[in-house]
């Protein structure tokens, strides 16, 4: 396993990782949690990692339409960049999807790419959006 793999592996849900809004908290756990259970499943058949792939790129569909609806719910200023921040993120998935599939990209390089973005849209962008909330709006 590579090192990029072994730290998602060890890594469980912390505080650190909450934005502050109940309901996008919960969905991050989870998402963190597929993450997870994709890395788990590196061991295992590269069939059952692309069960995985696909049942996280399924969820995270769900999380960003659950997202977007709270932007439009609230009025968020920035809904139009986040939803094509939520676009751009299929994009780079599905290309990678393409490169594992294509041989060209292995697990572990999957998973790390899948955690940096968990982190970076979480700590960034998902922040602004629960701290708009919190300040404009009761959830």
């Amino acid at each position: 396993m590579s090192s990029d793999t072994d730290i998602v592996f060890q890594l469980d849900w912390d505080s650190k990782f909450e934005v502050g809004h109940e309901r996008i908290d919960f969905e991050h756990q989870i998402f963190l949690g597929l993450i997870k259970k994709l890395a788990e499943s590196e061991k295992s058949s590269s069939s059952r990692f692309e069960r995985y792939l696909i049942e996280l790129r399924k969820y995270a569909e769900f999380h960003f339409f659950s997202e977007e609806n709270i932007m439009i719910d609230c009025d968020y200023p920035g809904y139009i960049k986040h939803k094509s921040l939520h676009n751009a993120l299929f994009e780079e998935f599905d290309d990678h999807f393409q490169r594992y599939i294509n041989k060209n990209l292995q697990e572990g390089e999957f998973v790390a790419f899948l955690y940096e973005w968990f982190i970076h849209h979480t700590m960034i962008e998902d922040l602004k959006l629960s701290d708009f909330v919190r300040t404009h709006h009761e959830h």
